[in-house]
């Protein structure tokens, strides 16, 4: 059978070695005849594909006799195939699609909770903050190896500086180079201290938009915002809390030491103070001082 092949396709003895193999590999000399004269010349590069995959890819092809079909596969999308293209690209596309949805978030939340307030919404600069802080640990939180840092190399540079250390412990020996890789537990830790931040940031901007809905005079709504001094400083106690709890946990050995998730928590409340007081407090102050002076300058309503 293989020689009527060779009869009928002269070329085809070039290929011996291949039709050689295949007959060995399927215990079957005519059906690889079958095939090759059914499919033609197409059917060498079904059969050397076959051989690739191994002796049971060859028995399958053969036990079925049909043609491999190239065009079967995974059906790729525009955009699965833009990423492929261009990877940098859509990634920068999805980081600015993460800080465009958390800037619409604390903007909407401002419209909803704060509408009242002094100038009718947060200003652009304090959610451009809170959306860029939100954004930052949102790509943190789903690329997880994007601050693992990539091993040593053995073809790296590398210069030996001589430092301080006790003979007697051979552990003190030890080169501990620097890394800018965190766990998870970490970043999941900066994370909870930013998300009560950002919760208490929201509670003042509520309270200051309650306080300016009140139907009262300004000289008492001034009042009762100096009244509220103490929670518009709970974003610091809140961080200085959170400070002092992750090292106490860390000194019990609850937790690993990391003065980073530490003191982390007290850079969020001294951020969300600042923003909750300079951006907010303080202009809507300056407005009930000028109302309240309006109001003395008008002087009392004289009744009948």
């Amino acid at each position: 059978t293989i020689y009527l092949v060779y009869a009928a396709r002269p070329r085809l003895t070039r290929c011996s070695p291949l039709i050689y193999t295949a007959a060995l590999w399927a215990d079957s000399a005519g059906e690889v005849a079958t095939y090759l004269i059914t499919y033609g010349t197409p059917a060498l590069t079904d059969l050397r594909l076959a051989l690739t995959e191994g002796r049971g890819a060859v028995q399958r092809l053969l036990a079925r006799q049909l043609p491999v079909n190239r065009d079967a596969g995974p059906a790729w999308s525009a955009a699965a195939a833009l990423s492929l293209r261009h990877p940098q690209l859509m990634l920068a596309l999805k980081y600015l699609a993460f800080l465009g949805g958390a800037f619409a978030l604390f903007r909407g939340l401002d419209r909803l909770f704060a509408a009242r307030t002094v100038g009718g919404s947060l200003p652009h600069l304090s959610s451009g903050a809170l959306a860029l802080l939100t954004a930052a640990l949102v790509i943190v939180a789903t690329e997880p190896f994007l601050l693992r840092a990539a091993p040593a190399s053995d073809f790296k540079l590398t210069f030996s500086v001589p430092v301080l250390a006790n003979v007697a412990d051979p552990s003190s020996l030890q080169p501990t180079p620097a890394t800018f890789a965190m766990d998870s537990s970490t970043l999941l830790s900066i994370g909870f201290f930013a998300s009560l931040q950002v919760a208490m940031y929201i509670i003042c901007l509520l309270k200051i938009g309650e306080i300016g809905r009140l139907a009262v005079p300004p000289l008492v709504r001034l009042k009762l915002m100096e009244n509220e001094e103490n929670l518009f400083d709970g974003g610091l106690y809140v961080g200085i809390g959170g400070t002092a709890t992750a090292l106490v946990l860390q000194v019990l050995g609850l937790i690993d030491p990391n003065l980073l998730a530490a003191y982390s928590s007290n850079l969020f409340g001294i951020t969300c103070v600042a923003l909750v007081k300079i951006r907010h407090v303080r202009p809507f102050k300056q407005t009930l001082i000028m109302e309240a002076q309006d109001t003395i300058a008008r002087g009392p309503i004289a009744t009948t």
